[in-house]
């Protein structure tokens, strides 16, 4: 991506401004979501702004520049962006988890550094932690070994989000010579790193979400993580393991459902043709329609309200941590994340029996929505979101602490 260096605004502290630059841009960026869709064009004037727009430091702390935000507030934030695009809203969602990442794996004097790259705009964080060739998820393929004093990696990945915008990379990898995971933090220029642009699925067009190949790819030692300090991410009170990336990925999932809730509204009010049964003059008055709408707002206000009280237990549970604390705001975040996968759907679904035929015109492209919601739904299994909680609620059991979970 061609990144634009002039330097942006600074991150902004006022919680109240960060969500009012937050609904600005996401009102500008939607302006022209749907023709990159369409076109499957990647948003590089879009992102360029957005890490010069003073949202591009959330969880970097106020005393080194950023905006401090906690993690719900950041959720927050990111469900705001996902009203505009969603697929902007999920690579924030990377380069936001990874900022944080960085900062929770790696030495004091190597944060200040990374804190003011972050601050500046001069650095946004992508991702290539997922494989798709294993027996199932987590059964890495990509290898990272010792070579005299530094470490070199080899292998593919995929569902690498926001490749096309990033400057650095986190990864994971096997260790042949312990089978010990580890973690790493890749520039994305580095000789032998080479990004396709290969994502193709329904949803999430412009997201980069595809494969990068790592081929005798050589690293200093500091930016390699030991299997050792990985391992405290399964601490049983750390909320930023699991509930956290759920919790975003809830909150984008509610982006998406407010969206198409606007356009529905939209639609209706300036296009939809009353039925010609309905004896009316104006489908905003035909009851049929306005019951879906009510039905529709109703279970979108109850997930947002269910959403928000997550965010303020994770909150809670980051500032006061305990095994006990993370596990009941998991639930919550949970509960969230299962009712924004159904109603991100339904209103994605049913956007068309209230809009009508016409709404189905690729020129709207509509159907985004579902197709987006659909795409995200799929991250991690839902099913297994309901046994979890009910496993909670029946026997007490708290859920095992990983990225999913």
């Amino acid at each position: 991506m061609a990144v634009d260096v002039t330097p942006g605004r600074k991150p902004i502290t006022s919680l109240e401004e960060v969500y009012e630059t937050a609904q600005a841009y996401a009102a500008k960026v939607g302006e022209t979501a749907s023709e990159r869709d369409l076109l499957r064009r990647f948003p590089t004037d879009e992102m360029n702004e957005l890490r010069r727009s003073g949202l591009q430091a959330l969880l970097i702390p106020t005393e080194a520049g950023g905006s401090g935000l906690t993690y719900g507030q950041s959720c927050r934030v990111i469900r705001t962006i996902a009203e505009g695009d969603s697929n902007i809203a999920q690579m924030t969602f990377i380069h936001t988890h990874a900022a944080e990442l960085y900062n929770r794996m790696t030495a004091e004097d190597l944060q200040v550094e990374h804190n003011r790259r972050i601050v500046s705009g001069e650095l946004w964080w992508t991702n290539a932690y997922s494989e798709r060739t294993g027996k199932m998820i987590g059964d890495l393929k990509v290898t990272i070994e010792r070579d005299g004093d530094e470490w070199v990696v080899n292998g593919t990945k995929f569902y690498c989000t926001g490749s096309l915008a990033g400057d650095e990379m986190y990864i994971n990898a096997i260790n042949p010579a312990t089978n010990e995971v580890m973690l790493a933090f890749v520039p994305v220029d580095l000789p032998g790193v080479t990004i396709h642009d290969d994502w193709d699925a329904m949803g999430q067009r412009t997201t980069a979400s595809g494969s990068t190949v790592f081929k005798d790819v050589r690293l200093p030692a500091e930016r390699v993580v030991a299997a050792e300090v990985v391992e405290q991410l399964a601490d049983p009170s750390n909320v930023f393991s699991g509930a956290y990336p759920q919790a975003l990925f809830s909150s984008i999932l509610v982006g998406i459902a407010r969206n198409a809730m606007r356009d529905a509204k939209d639609y209706v009010s300036t296009k939809t043709r009353p039925w010609f049964q309905s004896g009316l003059d104006r489908a905003v008055d035909d009851p049929f329609i306005q019951r879906e709408i009510g039905e529709l707002s109703a279970k979108l206000a109850a997930v947002e309200a269910l959403q928000d009280q997550g965010f303020d237990e994770l909150d809670a549970a980051a500032a006061n941590p305990s095994a006990d604390a993370r596990a009941a705001a998991a639930m919550t975040v949970y509960k969230g994340k299962i009712l924004a996968n159904e109603v991100a759907l339904e209103v994605g679904e049913k956007l068309f029996q209230v809009c009508g035929a016409s709404a189905s015109l690729n020129k709207y492209n509509y159907h985004r929505h579902w197709r987006n919601a659909r795409t995200l739904s799929l991250h991690d299994p839902a099913p297994y979101k309901g046994k979890l909680l009910g496993d909670y609620i029946l026997n007490g059991t708290r859920p095992e602490v990983t990225i999913y979970t």
